[in-house]
């Protein structure tokens, strides 16, 4: 039996949207989700992701994933900048 609790999360990113726009025009009706989960479970995975939540008008009361925030990751320590004095 499993031990731990699942839990379904509204997601609503305009780049999310985009990017299921944009595979299911290639991939078609049973292709795009082979894509879309490899972008959104792999690639982003090993970016610094943060995900912003926030609340919507037409959801009240729920929270949601409101956008997917990936800046780019900090530099390591040997790239550092150098003091100016």
């Amino acid at each position: 039996m499993c031990s731990y609790k699942s839990f379904w999360q509204l997601f609503d990113d305009w780049e999310a949207s985009q990017l299921y726009r944009n595979v299911f025009r290639k991939h078609g009706a049973n292709g795009w989700e082979v894509p879309f989960r490899h972008k959104l479970e792999t690639e982003l995975t090993t970016k610094d992701l943060m995900l912003l939540m926030g609340t919507l008008h037409r959801f009240p009361g729920q929270w949601l994933i409101v956008s997917l925030i990936y800046p780019p990751r900090r530099p390591t320590a040997g790239d550092q900048q150098m003091a100016l004095f």
